[in-house]
């Protein structure tokens, strides 16, 4: 999930759930949108560099591209 206006909020939804939640974003979000990804795993990463997405979903059962 990246942490842009619809990621944010699928995110915390998520976690509100009780799922766990990585989010990648390219560059760390403003303090607004942080806020909504309380309880969430932060991830800078690009996901068009391979070994930075790799390592970003290593370990996950599902990806929300948002």
């Amino acid at each position: 999930i990246g942490a842009g206006f619809i990621g944010t909020h699928v995110c915390a939804a998520l976690v509100e759930r009780g799922i766990a939640c990585r989010v990648m974003t390219r560059s760390p979000p403003d303090d607004e949108r942080l806020g909504r990804l309380e309880g969430a795993e932060l991830v800078v990463a690009d996901a068009v560099v391979r070994p930075a997405l790799a390592a970003a979903v290593e370990g996950v059962d599902h990806v929300f591209y948002c």
